[in-house]
């Protein structure tokens, strides 16, 4: 990804009639000189979109492979450019707003440039000549560690994303998109992404108000572990000491132990089905308590992560459990402002009319 940089780098339908009510994602199939993959035959491709002239190289198992979809929904409208790529003091490229932006609004929304099986080794053979161009311009801190250059690519660049399977749940992959490649780390990020398997996009989204000109910066791995379990995941993994503000902050002990409630807070979170369950002995307020906790631990250690929202309509849902229809309304109309599209809508409609669109309503009563 954008990793490095923190410290060098910077449709058509099965009876062949064309609709452009989805987005066309069809290429020919060829065996991968790859092979196997845990024993199941490996598959390359190409994938083409109608609404990008970016191909998508794909080297996927076989049954995952199968799974794909001749077409997919639309990609979702791109914002005008929201973000601008240039170098930074120490940690070489980095993602900045051109504008005021938001929380929930959208950054980036893109295909990949190519989608890996775990443990397939070197694909750079199935890539065409200005795909491996485009990679080549991102960092790679692994080159030392690897076997290709491809791999430390790779290794530097990729997140995970899951596709599903003919025989079973969903597999994780590996793939590279280049603009959010261009996003550089942090323990506290006012960004975060989302893969969407329908469209066949990654959709990079603000986690908080993000004003112009500030870095636009995402997670590479859990921050909910200790500053010192951090630095050493990072050091091992992308080859940075990591220096955004809650990493340089004198006094890491505060953090580690907020940090380590939110996380405990999060494990112990009941679904809102086991709280309204009358065998569970639970008191009216358990959740709320529990998220209002999680918002105010996000909201201090700059992990919103596009999580608030979530929390919020948990207590919302919660106070229509127990019919309290002004606190329901003040806690989704909360939530439904970081939310956007068809949850939007749902959710401002549950707010007009909660004793008959909210599905739980009165189920503590």
């Amino acid at each position: 990804m954008g990793r490095p940089s923190q410290s060098t780098r910077s449709s058509s339908q099965a009876s062949g009639q064309r609709s452009y009510s989805r987005e066309r994602i069809y290429a020919s199939r060829v065996p991968s000189p790859t092979s196997t993959v845990e024993q199941i035959p490996v598959v390359s491709r190409h994938l083409y979109f109608n609404d990008s002239d970016l191909t998508c190289a794909t080297v996927l198992r076989a049954d995952v492979d199968e799974c794909l979809p001749l077409a997919c929904d639309p990609m979702p409208s791109r914002p005008k450019p929201a973000f601008s790529v240039h170098s930074t003091y120490h940690k070489g490229l980095g993602m900045f707003a051109r504008k005021t932006l938001p929380a929930a609004s959208v950054i980036s929304v893109e295909h990949p440039l190519i989608i890996v099986a775990k443990g397939s080794g070197d694909a750079s053979h199935c890539m065409y000549p200005m795909e491996l161009g485009e990679l080549g311009m991102l960092a790679n801190t692994r080159r030392r560690e690897c076997f290709s250059e491809f791999e430390g690519l790779l290794e530097t660049n990729a997140v995970d994303i899951c596709l599903p399977s003919k025989n079973g749940p969903p597999v994780e992959h590996s793939a590279i998109f280049l603009e959010l490649s261009r996003c550089n780390h942090s323990c506290s990020p006012n960004a975060y992404w989302k893969w969407d398997a329908k469209t066949f996009t990654s959709t990079l989204r603000a986690a908080r108000p993000i004003e112009k000109g500030e870095e636009i910066t995402i997670q590479y791995i859990d921050s909910c572990i200790s500053y010192r379990q951090r630095r050493d995941k990072l050091a091992s993994r992308y080859g940075f000491t990591c220096i955004c503000s809650t990493c340089t902050a004198e006094d890491h002990a505060a953090s580690d132990a907020a940090r380590s409630e939110l996380r405990r807070v999060l494990r112990g979170m009941p679904r809102i089905e086991a709280w309204c369950d009358a065998n569970m002995d639970m008191s009216d307020d358990h959740l709320i308590r529990m998220a209002e906790r999680a918002l105010e631990l996000r909201e201090q250690e700059g992990l919103q992560l596009g999580a608030m929202s979530r929390h919020m309509e948990d207590i919302a849902l919660c106070y229509g459990a127990l019919k309290d229809e002004k606190m329901f309304k003040h806690w989704m109309e909360k939530a439904s402002e970081l939310r956007t599209g068809e949850y939007r809508i749902v959710m401002v409609a549950w707010a007009e009319d909660p004793a008959n669109r909210c599905p739980f309503w009165g189920w503590r009563t």
